[in-house]
């Protein structure tokens, strides 16, 4: 089974966010090296003269990047990196560790995510609340 690899992201200039793929850019300015990471969904798009704006277009905060799961929940919802799952009335967080995304079930463990059915509730970036009644 091969899987999409596409990631999503935070635009810094809109707040809204981005879904393709990941790249990194580097611009010199004098001594100074700007590396910025993009999120972008055709490479034809990415390569433009004015490759300095559609950069900025599709700036990322690095710490909104998540990566798809190649899985969907039961509503056909795409699953990445990042987001919170409801399985049997609890809310649990999508990581990825050891080559594999995977949710922690305190007590047991981890469970790999293609093994259960779970519905997408929101994620880290925008919904942090749902996981602060887990302390």
């Amino acid at each position: 089974m091969v899987r999409e690899i596409k990631f999503r992201g935070k635009s810094k200039k809109t707040r809204k966010w981005l879904y393709g793929y990941l790249g990194e850019c580097k611009f010199s300015i004098l001594d100074y090296v700007y590396t910025d990471k993009v999120i972008f969904d055709n490479v034809l798009s990415f390569n433009t003269d004015n490759s300095a704006y559609v950069v900025k277009d599709l700036s990322v905060e690095e710490e909104t990047i998540g990566q798809f799961t190649g899985l969907r929940d039961k509503n056909g919802n795409e699953i990445y990196e990042g987001d919170f799952v409801l399985i049997n009335g609890q809310i649990y967080e999508v990581v990825y560790n050891k080559g594999r995304f995977i949710i922690e079930v305190k007590g047991c463990g981890y469970i790999p995510l293609k093994n259960v059915v779970c519905q997408v509730r929101g994620n880290i970036h925008d919904n942090p609340e749902l996981m602060e009644d887990k302390s």
